[in-house]
């Protein structure tokens, strides 16, 4: 079982959806035109997507970081918020057993899961219910954390702190929202 403890960052993490597909080819490909943006750590990324919601393009594209972490994809939007929906996170995760946690600065959380094409859980971690199975976590007081310790009991892969915020490969995804 995951530790909530080492999810703590969360609680005060900047605005972003981070999520975790499985496969060997990258997935991005999967929602439309990408372009290469290099290697960048989360506060240039987060940068460059300000800029469409700035030029009001961020409708038609999204900023998203991916980097391997063992067999599955770690994805992070910063500021974005395509892999909060179902539709999205399934054509992502392939068929294959797949999470995303969204927040944002207006107090919004999603947590997202998903296996073999459906959604099993889908819930405000700020409003609940608590999930099945996940009774020991503390929505009530630690609900990023939670929601993260939860991510990783349904993928089988933890994220860190420094990795969130690290380098990474960096991508534009011309990807409308649906």
């Amino acid at each position: 079982m995951a530790d909530w403890t080492t999810y703590r960052w969360v609680e005060d993490a900047i605005e972003s959806t981070i999520a975790v597909v499985p496969g060997a080819a990258a997935p991005l490909e999967r929602l439309g035109r990408v372009d290469e943006h290099g290697a960048m750590e989360l506060g240039a990324a987060m940068e460059l997507q300000n800029g469409f919601y700035a030029d009001d393009t961020f409708a038609e594209r999204a900023v998203i970081q991916a980097g391997r972490l063992g067999d599955a994809w770690g994805l992070v939007e910063p500021n974005g918020f395509r892999a909060r929906s179902a539709e999205t996170l399934t054509a992502l995760a392939a068929g294959g057993r797949a999470g995303s946690l969204f927040w944002n600065v207006n107090g919004m959380m999603v947590l997202l899961l998903v296996d073999g094409g459906e959604v099993v859980a889908e819930l405000d971690p700020l409003l609940g219910p608590v999930p099945p199975g996940a009774h020991d976590l503390p929505f009530d007081d630690q609900p990023g954390a939670s929601a993260m310790a939860l991510l990783t009991r349904h993928t089988g892969v933890a994220i860190d702190e420094s990795w969130f915020l690290g380098e990474k490969p960096t991508y534009v995804v011309h990807v409308p929202m649906g």
